[in-house]
């Protein structure tokens, strides 16, 4: 059996299209959400990183920046590498974007330790935002995902199937003054 190096990821999203203009005259055009292509990065030696590789397009989904705030997991029973993901409408004036696609959450996910990348999930909830999501596995293997919103409290739902699907988001009783969250 051939033992694998371990590697250490770094994934960020990188904005190629709603850039703020370069004119320092221009400054005053309000600030555009966060967001880009979703991007992912390696290394062996915490030193030399891999080239950037995009794992999810901005332009997909009707051109919405896509965000990443926390780490992805590996689920035990399934071996899925499963990334937390939302989209984050931008301000109209900086980007033009599909406005009859809906701002949603949910995560990509892995089958082949990385190599390519599928979204899941496509949660909303009426009057707020998910953002921020942060998933860890329970006990009984199924995955939990939290998220921030504005509605004074985290909202959570479950996959059964190692993040292939979700449940419908539903409010918890854990308060949250709309502030990043991270479970582990």
């Amino acid at each position: 059996l051939k033992k694998r190096r371990p590697r250490t990821f770094l994934f960020f999203t990188e904005s190629t299209v709603c850039l703020r203009p370069a004119d320092k005259k221009a400054m005053n055009i309000p600030r555009y959400s966060p967001g880009g292509n979703i991007m992912m990065v390696y290394t062996y030696d915490g030193v030399n990183w891999t080239e950037p590789k995009r794992i999810y397009r901005q332009a997909a989904d009707g051109n919405i920046p896509k965000v990443v705030a926390n780490q992805m997991i590996v689920h035990p029973q399934t071996g899925f590498w499963v990334l937390p993901f939302w989209h984050e409408r931008p301000r109209q004036e900086v980007c033009k974007t599909d406005v009859g696609q809906p701002t949603v959450a949910g995560v990509l996910v892995s089958k082949d330790r990385g190599l390519s990348w599928v979204p899941h999930g496509q949660m909303r909830v009426p009057n707020t935002w998910l953002i921020e999501g942060s998933v860890a596995t329970l006990s009984n293997g199924h995955i939990m995902q939290l998220f921030r919103t504005r509605m004074g409290v985290l909202f959570a739902s479950v996959s059964k199937d190692g993040g292939l699907t979700w449940e419908r988001p539903r409010r918890t009783n854990m308060p949250n003054p709309d502030s990043k969250i991270n479970m582990v």
